[in-house]
């Protein structure tokens, strides 16, 4: 007896979860089609009940919808913040992540350009909205990080990793590098690298040159110009040195 009320039990509740997600469902079509007519008051309505309904599967769908309403001032006073609010919390619903991906590129691309009077220009928070939205599978993501990783300064905000220490042994000492430059380049560069993600401006002076020159390691104007940077910005004595 106690096993059939707690089948029935289980049945009452998988009915009932079934019947909200049906309900869900039925709402997000009176939206679409609200939506197509023009009728943008009740598609923001029916949006916005389905973006605030934790049980409903596609949750994450809805809170773009309401995002990109408030975005374009559609069935709703236009609000650029409410509508990062909402877009953020679709980036955080990760059981779409579809609709997460695209969430998170849309807000990178908010902050990339910023919104006069409502959102201040943000490079460097979007270029991580557009790292999540690249790792949650948004092709489109992938243009603006590199576009947006030539630029030195951003690049090594975006990547500090590949300037920071790296947990190897120390190497000889800087000075000595001038003695394997010719003989071993492989080993000079070692030497400079480890040097420069410890914070040395001179190591940081001399990378740039290494990648400019290929010593060691293939020419990389790109990396070149970013270990510039830094040595320009811990204000090394010869920081105007320009990569060719």
């Amino acid at each position: 007896m106690k096993s059939l009320l707690i089948i029935a039990a289980m049945l009452t509740l998988n009915l009932s979860i079934t019947g909200c997600q049906t309900v869900g469902n039925f709402r997000y079509v009176k939206a679409a089609e609200a939506n197509d007519r023009g009728d943008y008051e009740d598609a923001f309505r029916e949006y916005m009940i389905l973006a605030l309904d934790d049980g409903y599967d596609d949750q994450g769908s809805a809170q773009f919808s309401v995002g990109s309403f408030y975005l374009k001032g559609l069935g709703v006073e236009r609000n650029p913040n409410e509508a990062i609010k909402w877009l953020a919390k679709s980036a955080s619903n990760f059981e779409n992540k579809k609709w997460a991906g695209l969430a998170a590129n849309k807000l990178g691309q908010l902050y990339c350009n910023g919104v006069d009077g409502f959102v201040a220009q943000d490079k460097l928070r979007a270029a991580k909205c557009f790292l999540k939205a690249r790792d949650l599978g948004e092709e489109s993501s992938h243009y603006y990080i590199n576009t947006m990783g030539e630029d030195p300064e951003l690049y090594t905000q975006i990547y500090p990793e590949e300037f920071s220490p790296d947990g190897s042994t120390k190497p000889e000492k800087l000075a000595d590098i001038k003695d394997f430059v010719d003989d071993d380049p492989k080993k000079a560069f070692r030497i400079a690298s480890w040097h420069a993600r410890d914070g040395s401006a001179k190591a940081q002076l001399f990378m740039a040159r290494i990648y400019t020159g290929g010593i060691g390691i293939d020419q990389n104007k790109e990396q070149a110009d970013r270990w510039l940077y830094l040595a320009a910005k811990m204000v090394a004595p010869k920081a105007n040195y320009a990569s060719q």
